[in-house]
């Protein structure tokens, strides 16, 4: 939990950060930008699996909170900032060019006018990030393979005894691992359908 908020937390700040520096700031090779983004959603992240773990195992990171956070934030933010930069190019120019009249700096444009204007994109970039940290196995169990730092899909996995297999216990584990997956898209449902759909709409 506190590995899949976390992530999520970073996805957001830096997500919507380059998401609005990409559809709104005047800078050169957006377009190039844009088609890198689009390779690394796609890139498997099993590649980089052995030199990632040679890089933590190095600098003593291993079995730790941010073993899992700083991969999880790298891989799950291009997906994000390609949802907001679509979102943001909904948000009518004319507000930036106005704040920017009222004195009002980037940031301030980026923080009191657009942000609030995305929050369906910011719940559908929160929601699939959230879902893909907590259900992502492979990188917890090579990173973190002490007891008292694996998480859920992990610690389920490793029901199975040698010579048994409890299905009813890790039936039950699996229930109960998938409860805040279920509540989080029966809550922000319209704003995620919204977020899809609007964020999609130009680009």
């Amino acid at each position: 939990m506190i590995v899949s908020i976390t992530s999520t937390f970073f996805v957001l700040l830096f997500g919507s950060m380059a998401g609005f520096a990409i559809a709104r700031l005047p800078m050169k090779g957006k377009q190039p930008m844009l088609i890198f983004l689009l390779i690394i959603s796609v890139f498997p992240p099993l590649v980089v699996i052995t030199p990632l773990y040679m890089l933590l195992r190095d600098v003593g990171w291993l079995d730790s909170y941010q073993a899992l956070v700083i991969p999880y934030t790298a891989f799950n933010l291009p997906f994000a900032i390609w949802i907001l930069r679509n979102y943001f190019l909904q948000v009518p120019g004319a507000l930036f060019e106005a704040a920017k009249m009222d004195g009002a700096s980037v940031f301030m444009s980026y923080w009191r006018i657009f942000l609030p204007l995305t929050t369906p994109g910011l719940f559908t970039a929160a929601v699939f990030t959230f879902v893909a940290c907590w259900t992502e196995f492979f990188m917890a169990l090579v990173f973190n393979p002490d007891n008292t730092m694996r998480t859920i899909p992990v610690g389920i996995a490793l029901f199975s005894g040698q010579y048994t297999v409890p299905y009813g216990t890790i039936f039950a584990g699996s229930v109960v691992s998938i409860v805040p997956i279920v509540i989080l898209v029966v809550i922000f449902r319209r704003w995620i359908v919204s977020g899809l759909t609007q964020g999609a709409v130009k680009g």
